[in-house]
């Protein structure tokens, strides 16, 4: 039986803190907690966050597995540059010079760290994490996509819902609300081919 070694469930079995909801969470949000405990991450996901799924999540994933999709997101950021800039989160210039298709390459289902979609353009590691809607809940969703991050140069981050069901905050203060976290938000009624 494996014990669990720090925190709140020091010396009680991994089962007991994985029925710990809220503590899981928790958890689940602290960067260090992905760093050192990988495989418990990976139990608390499977428990907690990836049961979540719907057919409707299912059918988005499969529709922003395409190339053509999947590059729809650069004409929205292009237009939001001069914004997201004086919110901290920069793009090189060359990001935006060949956004095309074929410039998409290695699309990954289910990309590591549990992303939705992982592809790589020109050089840059794009993550997307998909929301069939979007509501009050955004702060959590904030907290399990910062869980999922990975630092370093040339990765970029996006949540893509395809609506905005909140009471507490509208599209121009959500796209504030995660860019301050490096984190580019979409509505898919902003893009071009949906």
């Amino acid at each position: 039986m494996e014990l669990v070694n720090f925190g709140k469930h020091n010396g009680k079995p991994v089962e007991f803190l994985l029925q710990d909801e809220e503590y899981c969470r928790w958890l689940n949000a602290q960067n260090w907690f992905l760093a050192k405990y990988a495989e418990l991450h990976k139990q608390i996901q499977e428990r907690h966050f990836l049961s979540e799924e719907t057919p409707v999540h299912n059918a988005m994933q499969l529709k922003w597995l395409d190339p053509n999709i999947l590059i729809q997101l650069f004409p929205v950021i292009s237009s939001r540059r001069d914004k997201l800039n004086k919110l901290g989160l920069a793009f090189p210039s060359h990001f935006f010079k060949n956004s095309q298709a074929d410039a998409i390459s290695e699309i990954i289902p289910e990309g590591s760290g549990y992303w939705d979609v992982q592809f790589k353009m020109s050089g840059f590691d794009c993550h997307v994490e998909l929301k069939p809607q979007l509501g009050d809940d955004y702060p959590s969703v904030l907290r399990k996509m910062m869980s999922q991050k990975s630092y370093g140069a040339h990765r970029y981050y996006f949540l893509v819902a395809s609506s905005l069901a909140s009471e507490a905050a509208d599209k121009e203060a959500l796209i504030k609300f995660f860019a301050l976290q490096k984190i580019i938000f979409v509505l898919e009624e902003e893009l071009q081919i949906l």
